[in-house]
């Protein structure tokens, strides 16, 4: 039975500091996207841990973060995109205000 996109439960995943710190979480993306066949896992990272997320198979996809010294344009696109997926769920694992903020602004 193939699962409707409608039915996934769609979960993000913040880790947007140090490579090695993201490389870390990997066991844990496992065990999430492995607790279930209705998950789909996103994580918020920089742009330099792209090539990392891009080989790690419990990824279904990637959202850049630009950082805390972007442009309020760049913030604000950053708050659209998160805005529009309407993730079940946020899992912050590097927290900022920043972060927390555009959490607290992002429906579930």
């Amino acid at each position: 039975m193939e699962i409707q996109k409608s039915q996934e439960k769609k979960v993000l995943v913040v880790r947007n500091d140090k490579l090695g710190d993201f490389m870390l979480i990997y066991p844990a993306l496992a065990l999430l996207k492995n607790s279930s066949q209705d998950i789909h896992v996103t994580v918020l990272i920089p742009e330099y841990t792209v090539e990392m997320a891009k080989i790690c198979p419990w990824i279904d996809e990637v959202i850049i973060d630009p950082g805390s010294n972007a442009s309020f344009s760049k913030q604000y696109s950053l708050y659209k995109v998160l805005r529009n997926h309407k993730f079940n769920a946020i899992i912050t694992l590097f927290s900022t205000t920043r972060i927390g903020l555009l959490a607290f602004l992002s429906p579930r």
